[in-house]
């Protein structure tokens, strides 16, 4: 069997990984606080697949021999809402919403389905083909529907029960296992990707914690409305204005009066006063990992996020550690010292 992306990818969310139930959100807490803060309980039983950090484009390979029963967008899938026969077990049990251009292959031999999400094209497969273990079946991406994105990674679920999509956690969660077994080599893993209980396979995105920003790492001019984990070219001068319209109604919260922000992507939630300089940081004792810039500092949302910002050295955006290295500190006093 065979590990989808090349193995220097490393892993950012783990099956079972940051289960939401019965967390309490906190804003300055541990990361499932945090995201428990943002988006509530959105992962009840935790991540339901395995998400590994790699940049748009990079080749996938299927992980074994089987024949493609899905090659499209996952706005495409059938099915009504319903958790059935006729709703979510018509498109293993996917989000409409979530998975952007996805592929699903129909194991040899097993009656199980492996499923690539989040791509940014599969035009190599098409429904009915067969392909074999490790052939190349498209290249990873970051969409999530047409008009929408993630941070880049790819999305990697292996449904094992698609008749009543059970859960029996940790090992099976909405009919879904962990793939890791197939991949040969796990390869790397993001430190802080832990398994820790288990999710339905969407993270739905939240309205309630949102801002409008300027991508000072591409220089585009193009104005954004997202969160640390999704986010979305606005469309038009009218849709900004009443995008500024809910900052009133107090659905925009990040910005005072809906202001128009320049903050690297993988900044959005912070305003970032100077240079677009970003640093990433753990507490000694302490699992959350924060950033700091233009004299604030704030949670990294998710290993996505975190992922996100480490690219952004490449650009130039993190130019506080090394390499997008996190760096142990004492004391969250004093931040902006901590530059080696």
């Amino acid at each position: 069997m065979a590990r989808p992306v090349d193995s220097k990818w490393p892993i950012s969310q783990l099956f079972a990984g940051l289960a939401t139930r019965g967390v309490v959100g906190r804003p300055d807490g541990t990361e499932v606080q945090y995201l428990v803060w943002l988006y509530g309980d959105y992962q009840p039983f935790g991540h339901a697949g395995v998400d590994i950090a790699c940049p748009v484009g990079t080749p996938i390979r299927a992980m074994r021999a089987g024949t493609i029963v899905y090659a499209g967008w996952g706005e495409d899938l059938p099915g009504d809402d319903s958790w059935g026969p006729s709703g979510y077990f018509r498109r293993w049990g996917m989000y409409k919403t979530f998975p952007g251009i996805v592929t699903v292959s129909k194991a040899d031999g097993v009656d199980e389905y492996d499923i690539y999400g989040h791509q940014s094209s599969n035009e190599a497969v098409s429904v009915g083909m067969h392909v074999n273990e490790g052939q190349i079946i498209g290249s990873s991406g970051d969409t999530k529907t047409r008009t929408e994105k993630v941070g880049a990674h790819l999305h990697v679920v292996t449904v094992a029960d698609p008749v009543s999509y059970s859960t029996n956690w940790p090992r099976i969660i909405f009919g879904c296992v962990d793939p890791t077994p197939m991949f040969g080599t796990t390869g790397p893993v993001l430190q802080g990707a832990t398994t820790n209980a288990a999710t339905t396979q969407a993270q739905e995105e939240d309205d309630d914690m949102k801002t409008i920003f300027k991508d000072s790492a591409v220089n585009d001019g193009r104005i954004w409305i997202g969160d640390g984990i999704t986010r979305r070219h606005v469309k038009d001068e009218a849709e900004l204005a009443d995008l500024k319209k809910g900052d009133v109604e107090g659905w925009l919260k990040l910005h005072a009066g809906g202001a128009v922000r320049n903050l690297p992507i993988g900044a959005m939630g912070v305003e970032v006063r100077g240079p677009a300089e970003i640093g990433l940081f753990r507490k000694r004792g302490e699992d959350a990992i924060w950033a700091f810039g233009g004299g604030q500092r704030w949670h990294v949302p998710d290993p996505s996020a975190l992922a996100q910002m480490r690219r952004l050295n490449t650009v130039g955006a993190i130019a506080l550690t090394r390499d997008g290295e996190i760096m142990d500190v004492d004391s969250l006093d004093g931040l902006g010292q901590v530059s080696e």
